[in-house]
């Protein structure tokens, strides 16, 4: 999908779309997970999570926001056990083997508890995902496997508005 400009107030701020729409069934597709009980394997976390509630995030850049991010859905998962909430992290790497190392050093020193961290070898993402080239974090919200909300920023835009606006977007779309 393309990026569109938005003029506000004499600034121009990109707007990416990215991701599949809301309604939209989620298709599979295969990751590695790096940690846990399941690193090393390639797994379809679409099937395992089965028709609970799920926070995917596809993610280009490891980055503190993205770390503030895996904690901050970390947290909401620990306090909505009842609800069966899942998430995973979907780093999109040219190089699996450097973003595999990298995840692992994220779980261990943010003791993240929750949230599966994987790799996807290709930044261009799972095809049928559509993730844009233009978005730097793409999170998908669904529930019984369709999509009930889309977040998309660019490296740009991605910070911790963004962040609050993710975690809204599960309370408001998938928890509620």
């Amino acid at each position: 999908m393309m990026a569109a400009a938005l003029a506000m107030g004499g600034f121009v701020m990109a707007e990416v779309e990215s991701g599949l729409g809301v309604g939209t069934p989620v298709p599979p597709f295969n990751t590695k997970d790096t940690c846990g009980e399941n690193a090393g394997k390639s797994l379809c976390y679409r099937w395992l999570f089965g028709t609970r509630p799920v926070v995917a995030i596809f993610a280009r850049t490891a980055s503190d926001d993205l770390t503030s991010l895996v904690k901050k859905v970390d947290a909401l998962i620990e306090a909505n056990k009842a609800k069966q909430l899942r998430s995973y992290l979907v780093l999109l790497a040219d190089d699996a083997d450097e973003a595999e190392e990298t995840l692992i050093a994220l779980g261990k020193k943010n003791n993240i508890n929750h949230v599966k961290l994987t790799v996807f070898d290709g930044i261009a993402g799972p095809p049928k995902y559509q993730i844009s080239k233009d978005a730097d974090l793409t999170v998908l919200h669904w529930k019984g496997r369709v999509v009930a909300k889309n977040n998309a920023y660019t490296k740009a835009e991605f910070n911790s508005d963004a962040i609050k606006e993710v975690i809204e977007s599960a309370k408001g779309s998938i928890l509620k």
